[in-house]
């Protein structure tokens, strides 16, 4: 959908939005490793509370937490700019 690959761009006090070209939403995996289940929960949090930059995009995040080898946590973050309640 456009509004998951669009940008906003200020041009003099002006907003601007920038449809990019097809691109597909890129998935990052963390694993575990040596983190404790305290950290990989901060963790969680930290990447759904990162802020996005409107004017360089993405507005859409994905990663992938690998806790075990049978359990993920899945966290897929968007600007509200792009995707309300509703659609999530």
């Amino acid at each position: 959908h456009d509004v998951l690959r669009t940008t906003y761009i200020d041009r003099g006090g002006v907003p601007f939005r920038a449809i990019s070209g097809q691109k597909a939403i890129e998935l990052e995996r963390v694993s575990r490793g040596s983190l404790t289940e305290c950290e990989v929960h901060s963790a969680v949090s930290e990447s759904a509370a990162m802020p996005f930059d409107l004017e360089h995009g993405p507005i859409v995040r994905a990663k992938l937490f690998e806790v075990e080898a049978d359990a993920s946590i899945f966290v897929f973050a968007a600007h509200h700019i792009a995707v309300d309640g509703t659609s999530m």
